[in-house]
C-alpha cells in the first residue's frame, strides 16, 4: 500500500492567502519562514464552519436516503466540527426551511446565520461548488 499526501490544495490555498506572498514579499525560504513546524492546516473561519455544516447536512441526508428512504429528507441535523489541536469541538444545528433557505446555529454562542442556497451550482467534475461571501450570509 502507498500512503502519503493525497493532494496539496489546502497548502496551496494557504500560500495564496498569505499576505506576504500576495504582496510579493517572499524568498526561496518562504516555506521554512512561514511554516517552520510544517503545514498543519489553516484555522477555519466562521463562514468556513457554516459551509462545512451545510455540507454535512447534505451528506447526512444523502446517506440517510440510501439507508432509510423515510429519513432522507430530515429538516434538522446536528453537526460537530472537530477542533484542531487543543481547540474544542464545535457543535452546530443546521435547519432546513421552505425552499433553499437554511439556518445554521452555533450551539455554543447561539449565533445563527441564514443562508439561501437558491443559486447553488453543481460544476463539472465536482461534487459541489459552494461559494458564499459574508454579504450572502445573514447573521441573526
Amino acid at each position: 500500500m502507498v500512503q502519503g499526501v493525497a493532494h496539496n490544495l489546502g497548502f496551496g490555498k494557504s500560500i495564496i492567502h498569505n499576505e506576504a506572498f500576495a504582496a510579493g514579499d517572499y524568498s526561496t525560504a518562504f516555506i521554512p519562514d512561514f511554516y517552520p513546524e510544517g503545514y498543519n492546516g489553516d484555522d477555519l473561519t466562521r463562514d468556513d464552519r457554516v459551509q462545512v455544516s451545510l455540507a454535512a447536512f447534505f451528506l447526512k441526508n444523502k446517506y440517510a436516503s440510501y439507508s432509510n428512504a423515510q429519513r432522507g429528507s430530515d429538516k434538522v441535523h446536528y453537526v460537530s466540527i472537530m477542533g484542531k489541536g487543543d481547540e474544542a469541538d464545535q457543535d452546530w444545528k443546521v435547519e432546513r426551511h421552505d425552499g433553499d433557505v437554511y439556518t445554521i446555529t452555533d450551539l455554543s454562542s447561539g449565533e445563527s446565520t441564514k443562508v439561501d442556497l437558491g443559486d447553488i451550482k453543481f460544476e463539472h467534475n465536482s461534487l459541489i461548488k459552494m461559494t458564499t461571501k459574508s454579504d450572502d450570509l445573514t447573521t441573526l
